[in-house]
Formats: structure tokens, sequence, C-alpha cells
């Protein structure tokens, strides 16, 4: 289901969030820098983690968001604020519907969207529609939240879970509270899926995954991990 426009305008007012710097680091590793590459970001919220990946040397990025007031919000955002003037950006509202995209992708992101997939069918419909939006040697990086540890404390938000909750009841919707330093909390509603539905969604979809990878939700002072495991990004490869 789409946000609805409070809830758009809720986490839009929240600005670049904890995860942000913490999956840009991450993401700048893994894809490393090049140029001429094209990237496609989907449900790229209000644009704060594409312009990071975008400076990594991409001359064509789509945005597409379901929510036509983060979509908005992202265009003006990039618009303003876009890394290097030969990059073209592209901006479309629009869910799994619109994929695959007749033109491929070197990279194609997927950050913090597939836990709202209430079905496993549209789990499953979307990561295929990705998978085949990507070149046969482009990558696709799904990042989520760790389906393994809803229980677990993190600093800047928690999980608001059923009271019977149970990590094998795939499609359970839950809350994430988000939690800033300043301003009002503000929640989402997803749903948990177990590692293996999001594994077999990209096997059902011709792929594989070649490359999984723990992140905290923030780090300390000294530079190490604060928390156990917030997010988990796992890397697919296109089909031929």
């Amino acid at each position: 289901m789409p946000w609805s426009r409070d809830q758009a305008e809720h986490y839009a007012d929240l600005g670049e969030q904890s995860h942000v710097p913490v999956l840009a680091d991450a993401l700048k590793e893994l894809i490393g820098t090049g140029s001429n590459r094209s990237l496609l970001d989907f449900g790229c919220g209000g644009g704060e983690l594409t312009l990071r990946v975008a400076s990594l040397g991409f001359q064509r990025v789509l945005c597409i968001d379901e929510s036509e007031t983060l979509i908005r919000d992202a265009e003006t955002s990039i618009r303003q604020r876009a890394p290097a003037p030969h990059i073209h950006f592209t901006f479309r509202h629009g869910n799994e519907d619109v994929l695959p995209r007749p033109e491929p992708f070197d990279v194609v992101l997927c950050s913090l969207v597939l836990m709202m997939c209430a079905t496993r069918e549209r789990l499953e419909r979307c990561t295929r529609g990705l998978i085949r939006s990507l070149k046969p040697d482009g990558t696709l990086f799904i990042v989520l939240t760790h389906p393994c540890f809803r229980r677990a404390g993190y600093r800047t938000f928690h999980y608001e879970l059923p009271k019977d909750y149970d990590y094998w009841d795939a499609g359970r919707s839950y809350e994430v509270v988000l939690e800033p330093p300043k301003g009002e909390q503000t929640s989402i509603r997803d749903h948990h899926w177990p590692l293996q539905d999001y594994v077999q969604a990209i096997v059902r979809s011709g792929s594989a995954i070649h490359g999984l990878h723990e992140l905290p939700a923030t780090w300390n002072l000294d530079g190490e991990p604060d928390s156990p495991p917030a997010y988990l990004v796992l890397a697919a490869r296109g089909t031929p």
C-alpha cells in the first residue's frame, strides 16, 4: 500500500536519517567508483541516499518512488544539490508495476523497500522486476532492516512487534518507530519476511546472491558497531 500524504510528509521532515551515512559508506565500498554508469534507485524516498550514491560515477540516474510526495521532494532536493552537472536525473512516480525498465542499468538500488511488501507474491514480483532492469553484468543491491534482529534495541529506531511475534510468521506486519535526535517520532508499517523469503525471491527471478553484508545502525566514537546488525545488504547479479 502507498504511504499516506501525512506519512510521507512526516518521513520527509526527518531530514537525513542515521541510516544514510552508514549505507552510503557501505555502498561506496561495494559499488566502487567509475564513469558513464547508470543507476536505478527504486524507492528513493527523499533522495538523500540517491545523492550519495550518484556521486560514485553515474551519468544516468532514474529515481522511482510510490509516494507522490516523496518523489516530488526528491526531485526538488536533487535538482538543488546535484553533485555534478553531467549527471542526468529522471524522476518517476510508480511502484513495481513500472518494472522492468526497457533501458537496463549497471546498478539497481532498492533500499529499505521490500519490507513494505505485504504479500509474498508482491515481494517476488518486485524482486523480479528489479533484476530484469539490470544489464547482464549489472548488480542489484537490496538493503533490508535485518530480519533476524527484530527484538534488538537500536539508538535511532525501535520495533513495535505483535505480542505473539514469531520469526517464522512470514508477512506479519509490525511498526518501525523512528527516533530522530531532534523532532517528533514517526512510524512506518512494514512486514516481516524471514531471510529465506528474500533469498528465494532472488533465486526464483533467475539470479543468485553473490554478496551479503551486515551493518550496524550507527558506529560509536571508536568506529565500532554500537548494536547488533540493523541492516542487511544483499547483492545479486543481472541475468543474461
